[in-house]
């Protein structure tokens, strides 16, 4: 893997498969999709390959800007109690995120689905 971060190039090796943010999140939809959903998941960092754990929290039925959805929570688990991340994924829509909410270092930063085409 070739990290790229503020300019600085880092070279790192991967024992085991590894994703990015993004790549990370199609991933897990794509393993809830074919019933893997494991949970253990790799992520590139800036200088690293870190263990990213995400556990499912349970189904609930959420209403965002797009409409009413079936949703499982699927949450990463962070070492530090002051950082979350949770993704509702919508299994009539392939397991689309319909929301995101994530707190950061005291800020908060929510995303909704507005529509479906």
């Amino acid at each position: 893997v070739t990290s790229n971060y503020k300019g600085k190039t880092t070279t790192l090796s991967m024992p085991q498969q590894a994703f990015d943010d993004l790549s990370l999140e199609v991933q897990i939809r794509q393993d809830l999709l074919n019933g893997k959903f494991t949970g253990n998941y790799y992520m590139a960092k800036k200088d690293k390959i870190e263990k990213t754990p995400f556990k499912k929290s349970g189904s609930t039925k959420i209403t965002v800007p797009a409409g009413t959805f079936d949703t499982v929570r699927v949450d990463r688990v962070h070492d530090d109690d002051s950082r979350s991340t949770s993704f509702w994924l919508a299994p009539s829509l392939d397991y689309l995120p319909v929301k995101v909410s994530q707190i950061n270092d005291g800020k908060k930063m929510d995303l909704e689905l507005t529509k479906v085409n």
